[in-house]
């Protein structure tokens, strides 16, 4: 098993599109994305058998795309209103 696999980058993308374009606040996104990990430790499917090592980066993915994201909604906002 590897730390870092396509699933990481769904990961990355999904979370970035959820803090762009949605208002979820930081605890929601955290419980949402831990719960979701924590799941995926008895789910009973092949894409969810992944290693510890796998889990820790797909948790760095989805803080890496949530921050990325929720960074341009935030600067987006201010650049329209402030006129420019």
């Amino acid at each position: 098993m590897e730390a870092l696999n396509g699933y990481t980058l769904i990961h990355l993308l999904l979370w970035f599109i959820v803090a762009r374009f949605t208002p979820l606040p930081l605890i929601p996104f955290f419980l949402i994305a831990t719960g979701w990990e924590a799941l995926e430790i008895v789910l009973p499917f092949e894409f969810a058998l992944e290693s510890i090592e796998n889990k820790v980066v797909d948790m760095g993915a989805n803080l890496f795309g949530y921050g990325a994201g929720w960074y341009l909604r935030k600067t987006r906002r201010s650049v329209r209103s402030s006129g420019n």
